[in-house]
């Protein structure tokens, strides 16, 4: 929703613009004298690179929260336990299975599809880590080398 209202801004401003030379010109000189003041504008550049940087904020903690996961994993594969080698593989044929299971179940219960929905969202989670992850540290990787 974000960036269809940012993408809208630019017209609405020209929009504003008109309105004002036509119903209040003198307001609209004014205003045109303060945006073309170059200390005005550095301040509204600066105002646009911080709501770029907040904006990218969530896509760091994203991608630091996939890493750590992924070096968790990596973690996990070193040691001599059966059981935290083979945990997330199990997970995804368990949920796998039971999602198979609640989707064939469901057209007769209503328990069974509500299960179909919740299956569904942990699989996501699943399937983007185990593959998404993936693709992830191979994107990283060549543009790392680059």
């Amino acid at each position: 929703m974000a960036p269809v209202v940012a993408a809208l801004i630019p017209g609405i401003v020209e929009a504003l613009k008109g309105l004002l030379k036509k119903k209040a010109p003198d307001v609209a000189q004014k205003v045109e004298e303060l945006l073309s003041d170059p200390q005005t504008r550095i301040e509204l550049e600066k105002l646009a690179i911080r709501k770029m940087e907040l904006q990218m904020e969530p896509e760091k903690w994203e991608l630091a929260d996939r890493a750590s996961a992924r070096e968790m994993a990596r973690y996990d594969m070193t040691s001599d336990s059966f059981l935290s080698k083979n945990v997330r593989p199990m997970v995804l044929i368990y949920l796998t299975v039971m999602f198979t299971i609640a989707f064939f179940l469901s057209a007769k219960n209503e328990f069974a599809a509500q299960m179909v929905n919740t299956f569904q969202s942990l699989l996501l989670w699943v399937y983007g880590f185990y593959f998404g992850g993936r693709s992830l540290e191979k994107i990283v990787k060549i543009v790392r080398s680059k």
